[in-house]
């Protein structure tokens, strides 16, 4: 540190104090004074800049960082700070400028290897920002953040397992790194290893009962293992803490649907759109439930809304056409029931529709053949036989039907 006096260095040391024990605006009050005294030394500008990037005023901290630089341009502490500043405000690129500049002057710097990771992970780069980590971990294993974000990369890179090693790695480090529980527990989702999914979910909720985020995963692992009504109240706690979150209110609607809660389920998908929610399946989703509690007009305006945005889904089609038969519109009915079929001629549910429609204007001859076809593809579609028999009974055709 050069400068003149000892009252200068004096200051500098008090301010040093202040700022080692987080009372940084009286450590800023001393470097103040430094600078005042003296402004040609580095040392009390770049001081001053890491205490105001640690209050959160980074424009401020940059202002002073560059004093710093343009009397000693090649102090790596400087670039280093100056990057971290930077990515805190999302200018990742010019981050990276600094940081690769502290790391070429300085290559042990961990914390400019460790920001340069983050920068390039913000930026959808995660290879190059686990090479970051790994340089990292390289100069200091001991890192909790390291290994989780390390973890981040490799969960974005879709690799579960390698990634789940890295949250245990923080966590061993770390028993308390909430975010690390979380990360694991969705990597645990991802592997349909629900079970445990929850029990990381629930160590995230230990340490910190107010994330939506997480209650939210929970509910994912709850659904997927069918308990509709322990999902539910854990959508109800995310919504309590982030009522704005579409994704939630869709996963609420599916549970409530799940349940036999058809009303309330068609809530949470009207919510979830207003609030943002897109996507030919949302509208599906909602239809049904719309159709379940007998609303085929509403029904019907939401799956004509999901081919809209996609036309090639089958099953929006053999909905639709659920809602047409029910409104006694067979002849259109049918027509979307084929429709469904010319997509995907494997789906049963569609061909059995279309029976209905069939069964239902009399034409039971044409109807079997459309049960036939149902059977052909699911031997085990019981209300097919029944159907099949049934058209077969009105056909007088009565030892053919009862073998059905």
């Amino acid at each position: 540190m050069g400068g003149e006096g000892r009252e200068y260095h004096t200051r500098c040391r008090r301010g040093d104090r202040l700022a080692s024990r987080g009372r940084h605006e009286e450590a800023i009050s001393q470097y103040d004074t430094a600078i005042r005294m003296d402004p040609k030394p580095s040392y009390a500008h770049y001081a001053k800049g890491a205490c105001l990037n640690s209050l959160g005023r980074h424009e401020e901290a940059i202002a002073c960082l560059d004093e710093s630089l343009d009397i000693d341009p090649d102090n790596a502490l400087v670039h280093e700070i100056k990057g971290d500043c930077l990515a805190r405000l999302r200018r990742y690129g010019e981050a990276l400028k600094h940081l690769d500049e502290a790391i070429r002057l300085d290559p042990t710097l961990e914390w400019s290897h460790y920001s340069r990771g983050v920068c390039w992970l913000a930026t959808g780069a995660p290879r190059d920002a686990m090479s970051s980590f790994d340089a990292a971990l390289g100069i200091d294993p001991g890192q909790a953040r390291t290994h989780y974000s390390k973890g981040a990369c490799l969960a974005a890179l879709r690799k579960p397992r390698a990634a789940i090693r890295c949250y245990n790695a923080a966590l061993r480090i770390d028993p308390d790194f909430k975010r690390a529980y979380y990360g694991k527990g969705e990597e645990l989702l991802a592997l349909k290893r629900y079970r445990d999914a929850i029990k990381s979910f629930n160590s995230a909720l230990r340490l910190d009962p107010e994330d939506a985020w997480t209650y939210r995963g929970k509910a994912i692992c709850l659904f997927s293992l069918s308990k509709f009504g322990a999902a539910v109240r854990c959508t109800d706690e995310a919504l309590r803490i982030d009522p704005g979150d579409a994704d939630t209110h869709l996963i609420r609607g599916d549970s409530l649907h799940m349940a036999g809660r058809d009303a309330e389920a068609a809530g949470c998908y009207e919510e979830a759109v207003r609030l943002g929610a897109e996507g030919a399946d949302v509208r599906h989703t909602w239809g049904y439930a719309l159709y379940n509690i007998g609303r085929y007009e509403e029904a019907l305006e939401q799956y004509e809304e999901a081919l809209r945005i996609d036309s090639g889904l089958a099953e929006a089609h053999s909905h639709k056409g659920n809602c047409l038969h029910a409104m006694g519109r067979y002849g259109e009915a049918a027509e979307c029931y084929d429709m469904a079929i010319g997509i995907d001629p494997e789906y049963a549910w569609a061909h059995m529709g279309k029976g209905d429609c069939l069964r239902d204007t009399g034409r039971y001859g044409e109807a079997a053949e459309c049960y036939d076809m149902a059977i052909g593809i699911d031997p085990e579609y019981a209300w097919a036989h029944a159907s099949k028999g049934n058209c077969l009974y009105h056909m007088d055709r009565y030892g053919e039907a009862l073998e059905c």
